[in-house]
């Protein structure tokens, strides 16, 4: 969950941000802070690529579990 929302945020905020331009940085607008915050993140952990190793290593093992029971 955490993989697919901060890069559906970052991808939205980032959309935004092209639409409404070089206003759009203003520190007094949300839309900056918006995209700041989704940014970040991408930082917290666990971070894309440990997410996904575990998300392979998740389905793996239930595979392997699957065909052991058949």
């Amino acid at each position: 969950m955490k993989y697919l929302c901060s890069n559906a945020a970052c991808s939205v905020t980032e959309t935004a941000l092209r639409v409404a331009g070089g206003f759009s940085m203003t520190r007094s607008l949300p839309l900056e802070r918006y995209f700041r915050d989704a940014r970040g993140g991408l930082f917290q952990p666990p971070q894309d690529d440990l997410a996904l190793m575990l998300v392979g290593q998740t389905a793996l093992a239930a595979e392997k579990a699957r065909n052991e029971n058949d």
